[in-house]
């Protein structure tokens, strides 16, 4: 089934408009659809960053009470443990040399 369009109204810089003209121009495309396009393609980046997810919910949660409990952001939070456990990967592998 496809979908029905619909009209929409957006405001933008110059600088935007006058590359939109310009690459109707090159690619012989109408705007709308290489603002269409531009759309689809911003929304399946989106979608593929939600599904690369490099916390569980669990830890998710943990960062977030940890950051309440010491009033510091989340990616304070995640720096400092990464920064940690750095230290303590550079601290093996001294030992083993």
């Amino acid at each position: 089934m496809a979908n029905k369009m619909k009209p929409a109204t957006f405001i933008m810089t110059q600088p935007q408009l006058d590359w939109l003209h310009e690459e109707a121009e090159r690619t012989g495309l109408k705007k709308v659809e290489i603002v269409r396009r531009a759309l689809d393609e911003y929304r399946d980046v989106q979608a593929e960053k939600e599904e690369r997810q490099y916390f569980t919910p669990q830890q998710k949660q943990n960062i977030e009470i940890m950051a309440r409990m010491q009033n510091i952001s989340e990616t304070e939070v995640i720096r400092k443990a990464v920064d940690r456990e750095t230290r303590v990967v550079s601290q093996r592998r001294k030992r083993r040399s």
